[in-house]
């Protein structure tokens, strides 16, 4: 359902060499955080599936014994 985000773009120095990033390693980095949100967010959906069909059991059997 969810696919990896990806990206185009060009690597661009920054024009000051000091300390700062270039327009490539911010987006690179911006990337990694939403491919690992989306990662995050498989894993948390299985998690609920996976907890909404022990609910269901637990009130299938609760409902058999009264």
């Amino acid at each position: 359902m969810y696919r990896k985000f990806r990206y185009w773009c060009y690597k661009v120095l920054p024009l000051v060499y000091d300390d700062s990033l270039s327009y490539y390693e911010v987006l690179s980095k911006v990337i990694d955080y939403i491919n690992k949100l989306i990662d995050e967010n498989k894993i948390m959906g299985d998690d609920i599936e996976e907890l909404q069909n022990d609910i269901s059991e637990i009130n299938k059997r609760l409902n058999e014994l009264t």
